[in-house]
């Protein structure tokens, strides 16, 4: 799995260890430490990594079922030994099902576990020890809703009724947002018809945790086969990122031929745009003509699952030299007029980080107002606010924002008297969280 630690830092969990890689300078650099390959994060305010524990379960038996703290600087956990064994500094918490665990993701005090085995997603207070709810699967607790409106109640029947399953990268975008990819699969890894077909699909659900409903908000079909892997990531444009391989390559059919798809999507589910990788037929190299298998499974082996061969891409990331910024608008506020505009971090992160912005006259360069905030961790839409003092609307100005690694973005406004007013929809963004 690969994911971000801030604008320069990719971290990628392999089975030869972690490895930290500045893709800006080229640089790679082991971590020094082993975690399962599913799934590592990283915390900045507490220099931790989140992931699961590499035990026979996670190695072996490909079925990680124990997620664990990371120190950032040595890479031990309390499960190991030495002078962590034991000690209230680290944390972990082992399933006493098994499950398959395939990504992590936090809030607070909290972390969620997307359970494949369990077409499901957990909520796990770190401070108890305490499952406080289950979204899917034969354990679930939410009212659900599908895509189409059709209330499925909470309890769930076979895999065929399931809303999703075998799910990767099951994910806390927000207290009221979770995301995923639908691989749709049962436990003998066919492929379950289902309304829009047997493809897999991406997938957003808005959540009410303390009324604990569920509605899809968010489908697509993506028309790809992937028995494991992919996500649903939503970008700052408000278009959806994911990724998918195929279950057969058709060489001599244009749009078929491909091993692995990348795809944006909009809200409304157009492909904005697509990034398709060719591979060969790894039994005849040199044949382009006939279909063949993207997969394999080694008979007797412990791994019973059906496997991707040539091109594959567990999870996609995307980042940004330097914060996105929207386009200021004005907004009426309690009878006076604010400049707002919308912030993104360069990363998709696991807690919300600082950000700061000031307005600063053109020519002058002379400070006229600042405003600290915080980005959103997953990028969804957090408008921030400057009041407009009247010696604002007579003077060229410049809004530039700021995350605190010290990545700028500079957006030239000019007369503030000249912005248009934001318009009371936003026409990009569908999934807004409701602040306060």
């Amino acid at each position: 799995s690969v994911s971000l630690m801030n604008t320069t830092t990719l971290v990628a969990s392999t089975g030869e260890g972690v490895f930290l890689w500045d893709f800006v300078n080229d640089v790679l650099q082991p971590g020094g430490f082993l975690a399962d390959p599913h799934s590592l994060v990283y915390r900045q305010s507490e220099n931790k990594f989140y992931g699961f524990y590499p035990d026979r379960m996670a190695l072996e038996l490909h079925r990680p079922n124990t997620v664990c703290q990371f120190d950032g600087d040595t890479g031990l956990t309390n499960l190991d030994g030495g002078a962590f064994r034991g000690t209230q500094e680290m944390w972990s918490w082992t399933n006493p099902k098994t499950q398959h665990f395939n990504y992590v993701s936090l809030s607070g005090d909290s972390i969620f576990l997307s359970a494949s085995g369990g077409d499901c997603l957990k909520k796990l207070n770190m401070k108890t020890n305490e499952i406080e709810w289950t979204l899917g699967g034969h354990a679930n607790m939410f009212d659900f809703t599908d895509i189409t409106g059709n209330n499925m109640g909470t309890k769930m029947g076979d895999t065929t009724f399931l809303p999703w399953s075998h799910q990767h990268k099951f994910q806390h975008l927000d207290d009221q947002y979770v995301s995923l990819l639908d691989n749709n699969i049962n436990p003998d890894q066919d492929f379950i018809e289902k309304p829009w077909g047997k493809s897999s699909r991406m997938v957003v659900v808005k959540i009410d945790q303390e009324q604990l409903t569920a509605q899809t908000v968010f489908s697509y079909p993506m028309g790809d086969r992937a028995r494991s892997y992919g996500g649903t990531d939503i970008l700052p444009s408000g278009n959806l990122l994911g990724s998918s391989y195929v279950d057969w390559v058709f060489p001599a059919m244009e749009d078929y031929q491909y091993h692995q798809n990348i795809w944006e999507v909009s809200p409304e589910g157009e492909v904005v745009w697509r990034v398709a990788f060719k591979g060969l037929n790894p039994m005849e190299p040199e044949n382009f003509q006939d279909p063949y298998p993207h997969h394999f499974q080694a008979i007797g082996s412990k791994n019973h699952d059906t496997m991707p061969s040539g091109w594959n891409i567990y999870n996609v990331e995307k980042s940004y030299p330097s914060p996105v910024v929207t386009r200021p608008c004005i907004i009426a506020w309690e009878g006076s007029s604010r400049l707002q505009f919308i912030p993104f971090n360069t990363i998709r992160s696991q807690e919300d980080y600082p950000g700061v912005a000031y307005l600063v006259g053109e020519s002058s360069k002379e400070q006229l107002a600042s405003a600290e905030f915080y980005f959103h961790k997953s990028w969804l839409p957090r408008p921030v606010q400057f009041e407009l003092p009247d010696a604002l609307q007579s003077q060229p100005v410049s809004l530039v924002v700021a995350n605190h690694w010290g990545d700028v973005t500079v957006v030239n406004i000019g007369l503030v008297s000249q912005l248009k007013a934001c318009s009371p929809k936003d026409q990009y963004r569908r999934f807004y969280p409701k602040y306060g």
